[in-house]
C-alpha cells in the first residue's frame, strides 16, 4: 500500500473519530442525565408515598383506639371528635371529601 494512501485512511479516521467521539458521548451524557433526574423523582416520590401511608395507618390505628375506649353514645364518632379538635383535623386530612349521599347527609348533620 502506498503510504499517501496510509496516510490518507489514518487522517479520515482521525476526522471521524474526533466528530463521533463528542456525539457520543453527548448522547450518553444525556442519557445519564435522564436516568438521574428520574431516580430521583421516584426516589422522591417513594419517600411522599411511604409518609402518607405511615400516617394513614397511624391515624387509623388511634381512631380505631379511640373507638375502643369510648365510653359514651358512639353516635357514629361524631362525639368523640367533636371534644378534640386536634383529632378532628387529623381525621379530615384521612378521609376524602365526601361523594356520596350518605356522607353528604353526615355532613349536613354536623
Amino acid at each position: 500500500m502506498d503510504p499517501l494512501t496510509i496516510s490518507l485512511v489514518s487522517a479520515c479516521t482521525a476526522l471521524v473519530a474526533s466528530i463521533v467521539g463528542p456525539l457520543v458521548t453527548l448522547a450518553v451524557a444525556r442519557r445519564q442525565f435522564n436516568a438521574t433526574v428520574l431516580s430521583a423523582n421516584r426516589q422522591k416520590w417513594i419517600e411522599t408515598l411511604r409518609d402518607l401511608l405511615a400516617e394513614a395507618i397511624s391515624l387509623i390505628v388511634a381512631a380505631l383506639v379511640i373507638k375502643s375506649r369510648y365510653k359514651d353514645q358512639w353516635n357514629e364518632g361524631r362525639t368523640a371528635f367533636e371534644g378534640n379538635p386536634a383529632l378532628l383535623e387529623k381525621l379530615q386530612r384521612l378521609v376524602p371529601r365526601p361523594t356520596s349521599k350518605r356522607s353528604l347527609r353526615w355532613r349536613k348533620r354536623s
